[in-house]
């Protein structure tokens, strides 16, 4: 295969908006699109060289899957090095136990899987991961691993079937692709894994395939328009797009048919191969997947350590030190370890190896020990152990109970629980004070955007999309409600779901002229352990702070609404006896809430005590 310098600059058109989407900048903020030009690249690159020594009879797969490993394991290896040391110093016990298992993770080439569990790609803490980025590379790693086996079978036994083949591949994930958003909408399964990614990769392959066989075009004013367009699409992909966009979907088609286009018809004679061809963007795509490791970890550690602080400048700098650390091991680590003469087979093999043990040991290690919570002092450490593992405390009890039929005890009070992450707090305080004995519970979770509304009507534009449930037309939701003694609405409430809320109570009241009781919103102001820990005072924690002015006013309207035939009971009032302030804290000094909204287990049984005494007691 011919090498094609203006493929290089296709790299750093593909990275530098990546690395600004992830630095923040708003006229970036489309540029997540650059790692879908990458899956188109390397779909054309890999096709290519597999091709090639296919016809002439060299490949072979141990070959292969060496190359992979110089290409892609040394510089990614170095740089989780690197963090090891700035992850203990700067990330507390919560963050190093997620560390850890990112460690694991990106050695066993599953990181994708990993962050898919964990959060959204557009979360805000999920800026805070050094090793986020790594899923696009465990994508990559996995089609490495499964293409070469599936091309070899086909060139064996379908030969004159491969194009075809490939499409088929191509058609089943592009299908997977949109059935998955249309049925399950921001579900983060669909953006992080292979099978609804591996349409973009074998586009490339495709391209390939195509071009293999293809004369070159005698058309240059045609090939010169259509390269120009592809640059067009990735460019305005790049200003258009945001973290609103449903991802990937059938927008992604356009940033994957523009890096098409310029593979197809970018030619020396181009504009598009000039621009991308130039010695600027030929170098930065050079340094691309270096680049691409260093500014994810940067970013991470400096938004963490300095919070709202970081400035645009700062920002901006962080940038250009990853172009410079990008040069740095491009040099150093990459080129050297592509060089067999320096490196053979065996030695290669044997470091990869050597290197997987020691970061899942690390890892290991983090998440044994807890994130290295020992090394803390005692006051110190029964606040910091209340952020450990506080997301899974809080959807642990609440999924257990999803649409579970009642016991039908006469001795206990049958509940039904629906609304958003707050009703999985209501039940932890339930079951923290045992409360869960006099009650049977069944639940069932409403996203927050949906407002825990309950209309015939659903024109409201909240309502019409997919995530929100029609509960009123659903039999066995409808079932549960009739056998309910109480049914509790809980909810981190949005202001356009007020109005809508007796209307709710209403219909529900049809169904079952049942106890209704309207739990309200709850907040305990900005919490977050790093910002605190790094004034060295664990009171930080814990203390006195304002609470948001949007939900001060959402918490005041509400209790001035008029309820019938429902029972409103103000959480607000109830932890912190305002709607301006509230202490995060227990009696014994433990933190009542980890992010600010959702209890701790602390949280949950402070919560429960006060329910106790007001619901039964």
């Amino acid at each position: 295969m011919n090498y094609r310098k203006d493929i290089d600059g296709l790299r750093a058109l593909a990275v530098i908006p990546v690395i600004l989407f992830h630095a923040g900048f708003n006229f970036f903020r489309g540029g997540y699109i650059g790692v879908d030009v990458f899956f188109v690249i390397s779909g054309y690159l890999i096709t290519s060289i597999i091709l090639k020594e296919l016809k002439d009879n060299t490949f072979s797969i141990i070959n292969f899957y060496e190359r992979r490993a110089r290409r892609i394991l040394p510089a990614l290896f170095f740089v989780m090095l690197i963090c090891i040391p700035f992850s203990y110093f700067l990330l507390l016990p919560n963050e190093l136990i997620q560390f850890g298992n990112s460690l694991i993770s990106v050695s066993l080439f599953g990181s994708n899987f990993l962050f898919w569990q964990e959060s959204g790609y557009f979360d805000v803490a999920s800026e805070l991961k050094p090793l986020l980025h790594t899923w696009s590379l465990a994508v990559e790693e996995q089609y490495y691993i499964f293409f070469p086996i599936f091309f070899i079978m086909v060139w064996k036994y379908l030969n004159k079937f491969i194009s075809t083949s490939f499409f088929i591949v191509l058609i089943l994930s592009f299908f997977l692709m949109i059935v998955g958003n249309y049925y399950k909408p921001g579900n983060m399964f669909f953006f992080y894994m292979l099978p609804t990614r591996a349409w973009e990769i074998m586009t490339g392959s495709l391209i390939a395939i195509y071009l293999d066989k293809k004369v070159s075009s005698s058309n240059k004013i045609m090939s010169n328009f259509l390269s120009l367009i592809g640059l067009l699409f990735i460019l305005i992909s790049i200003i258009i797009f945001d973290e609103n966009t449903p991802f990937p979907s059938l927008y992604t088609i356009l940033p994957v048919v523009g890096t098409s286009l310029i593979i197809l018809f970018s030619s020396d004679k181009s504009i598009t191969f000039k621009f991308l061809g130039s010695k600027i963007m030929v170098g930065i795509g050079l340094i691309s997947y270096s680049a691409y490791l260093w500014h994810q970890p940067l970013l991470a550690f400096a938004k963490y350590r300095l919070h709202d602080s970081i400035s645009s400048f700062l920002i901006g700098f962080i940038c250009l030190i990853s172009f410079v650390l990008a040069y740095i091991s491009w040099k150093y680590i990459e080129s050297p370890f592509r060089n067999r003469n320096r490196f053979k087979r065996n030695k290669i093999f044997k470091l990869t190896f050597f290197f997987m043990i020691f970061f899942i040991f690390s890892g290991y290690h983090l998440k044994k020990d807890r994130g290295l919570i020992s090394r803390f002092d005692l006051d110190e450490s029964r606040v910091l152990e209340s952020f450990i593992d506080s997301k899974n405390y809080v959807v642990k009890n609440f999924g257990a109970h999803k649409l579970q039929n009642f016991d039908n005890d006469d001795l206990t009070k049958n509940i039904f629980i629906i609304g958003d992450s707050f009703s999985e707090d209501l039940v932890n305080a339930i079951y923290e004070v045992d409360l869960n004995k006099r009650y049977s519970i069944s639940t069932y979770y409403v996203p927050t955007k949906c407002g825990n509304v309950y209309l015939k009507e659903r024109n409201i534009l909240e309502l019409n999309s997919r995530e929100c449930p029609d509960i009123l037309s659903n039999a066995k939701i409808v079932s549960i409600i009739k056998n309910a003694d109480e049914i509790w609405l809980a909810s981190s409430w949005k202001e356009w779901a007020i109005p809508y809320i007796q209307l709710s109570i209403d219909n529900l009241f049809q169904i079952n002229n049942t106890k209704i009781r309207i739990f309200g919103r709850k907040d305990f102001g900005t919490v977050e352990s790093s910002q605190y820990f790094y004034t060295n005072s664990v009171d930080k924690i814990i203390g006195e702070r304002s609470l948001s002015k949007n939900h001060t006013q959402i918490a005041i309207k509400m209790a001035n609404e008029k309820y019938t035939n429902a029972e409103y009971i103000d959480v607000s009032i109830l932890l912190c006896g305002s709607y301006s302030k509230c202490i995060n804290s227990t009696s014994d000094g433990f933190p009542i809430s980890y992010d600010g909204g959702h209890l701790t287990k602390a949280g949950a049984l402070y919560f429960g005590k006060i329910l106790k005494t007001k619901l039964v007691e």
